[in-house]
């Protein structure tokens, strides 16, 4: 029999090989694009399969900030992400902390505690002769004259 003058697709979760000879499925990192070519997944999203048909978002607590990403990350401590398909962790604003991997928000300060820089990943007590009565402060207020606070973490004086 002679050469044929037809190709044959390949199946929906392979592409064409560069030789044109066979099919190949996409590498992880990567999925099969409508154009029928592999294509390596955006940063905020991942695929962890050979031959997948799309790639997944990063669920919120982590991100990815490479292109043709296996994996998401998760978001460090003192930094949190609250959206899905993000590039990086947002820090903890200055008030707030976060003690933990993989978070989707920050915890304020409790009362007589203070979070002075951002990326927190704990709150300090308020020093003696000084004060915090709001949640989320980023400093302690001094006691007023002709009042006095001795102990740590105090919410008045």
């Amino acid at each position: 029999t002679g050469p044929t003058d037809t190709c044959s697709p390949c199946p929906g979760d392979q592409v064409s090989a560069p030789d044109g000879k066979s099919c190949i499925a996409c590498a992880a990192g990567s999925y099969v694009n409508p154009a029928g070519n592999c294509e390596k997944c955006a940063p905020g999203t991942y695929s962890d399969t050979v031959g997948a048909a799309s790639c997944t978002s990063c669920p919120e607590g982590t991100y990815s900030a490479t292109l043709g990403a296996t994996s998401c990350q998760k978001c460090g401590v003192g930094h949190f992400s609250n959206s899905p398909d993000a590039t990086s962790c947002t820090m903890c604003h200055p008030g707030s902390y976060n003690d933990q991997v993989g978070m989707t928000a920050c915890t304020l300060c409790p009362e007589g505690k203070f979070a002075p820089g951002s990326a927190s990943m704990a709150c300090l007590d308020c020093a003696p002769g000084s004060y915090s009565n709001e949640t989320g402060s980023s400093t302690c207020t001094p006691c007023p004259v002709a009042e006095y606070q001795d102990g740590t973490g105090s919410e008045s004086c």
